[in-house]
């Protein structure tokens, strides 16, 4: 490989996925081309959503980009674009200009729609076009919706952030609560119901603006819309456990899940392929409920909130051990760089 050509969704001095980027450079050149504007794509497409311009200022600023990736890469460079979207429109731009590339495109997190069907399946049927999926179980969902023969991409889970801070749990919280927050894939209802049988015990709920809508919450709910991402983590990092509710199998909200034992908060979550691994056989019927299972939820939570100290402090390190030994972002590099090493890129 000559060098690589990295392509983040948000502005570097924003980004919480820098370590791809210091990863990289130790094994070759990396060329930065940055967005351009001082937002997330995401957080530009969920401000202008209202007036429907949202989607359409992040396509024209994701042509514009990979256009710049194009030009200042060659057929020896590799391509590595951080979101789907990114490496879909890499991938168009490159048939219809008839320019050969190597592209690695993160964050294939879920099937597509009927209107992108077409897109995505040039871009699997491209040898030079590598997919990265962090649920495993994608790669035969992928084969069998496309009807491929073989899966040109790869594995990589999620990891824990390297610039980020370790916390040792704390028992002794100055105010106990419990704590859950994110946009998609979330069992609201679920966890609503919970809570409403569990009078004695606070919650504190964030979500994005109108995820629950008509929800009368019950008096041990503080419920917040879009917080600051400051205000978002200082709340995670005071509660005394969260809970990541998931409704499918789906990639979304493990950065809650993984964020949450880093700072030292035990985290229950929905058991699932793409939550259990981060889980610690002996922890797993501790700190996962059935999808959908209002009482086994309501069970688990009321015992993390009895824990004694010992029982808490155990518990919480035991996570944070499985996630440093198994989950870390110079795992994910070095997975990435042998199988490109394997692939002769």
């Amino acid at each position: 490989m000559k060098r690589f050509i990295l392509l983040y969704d948000c502005p570097i001095k924003k980004c919480d996925k820098i370590w791809l980027y210091e990863g990289l450079r130790k094994y070759a050149d990396v060329k930065l081309v940055e967005t351009g504007v001082n937002m997330t794509y995401f957080r530009i497409a969920r401000k202008f959503q209202k007036i429907k311009l949202g989607k359409l200022a992040v396509q024209i600023l994701m042509y514009r980009q990979a256009l710049k990736a194009l030009l200042v890469s060659s057929k020896e460079d590799i391509i590595v674009a951080w979101c789907q979207d990114q490496g879909v429109i890499l991938n168009s731009i490159c048939k219809t200009l008839r320019i050969k590339r190597k592209i690695v495109s993160f964050c294939w997190i879920g099937l597509p729609n009927k209107r992108n069907y077409k897109k995505i399946e040039k871009c699997l049927k491209n040898e030079n076009f590598i997919p990265i999926v962090n649920n495993k179980s994608l790669e035969n969902e992928f084969k069998e919706l496309f009807s491929l023969t073989s899966w040109n991409g790869f594995y990589l889970p999620d990891v824990f952030d390297d610039k980020d801070e370790w916390f040792e749990p704390n028992f002794e919280k100055e105010n106990k609560y419990v704590f859950s927050g994110g946009v998609n894939n979330r069992d609201w209802d679920v966890l609503m119901s919970v809570a409403k049988e569990t009078p004695d015990i606070k919650y504190i709920i964030v979500t994005g603006k109108d995820d629950i809508k008509n929800k009368k919450m019950e008096y041990n709910i503080q419920y917040y819309q879009e917080l600051p991402v400051k205000e978002y983590y200082k709340l995670m990092k005071n509660a005394f456990i969260t809970i990541c509710p998931l409704k499918e199998n789906k990639v979304s909200g493990l950065i809650n899940l993984i964020k949450s034992i880093q700072y030292g908060v035990p985290c229950i979550a929905t058991d699932l392929d793409v939550t259990s691994i981060y889980y610690p056989d002996e922890m797993k019927k501790v700190l996962l409920y059935s999808r959908n299972d209002k009482e086994n939820l309501k069970n688990i939570i009321l015992e993390c909130c009895s824990f004694s100290e010992e029982q808490y402090v155990i518990i919480t390190r035991r996570l944070q051990k499985q996630l440093k030994d198994n989950f870390s972002p110079e795992q994910n590099v070095e997975k990435l760089i042998q199988e490109l090493k394997r692939r002769n890129l």
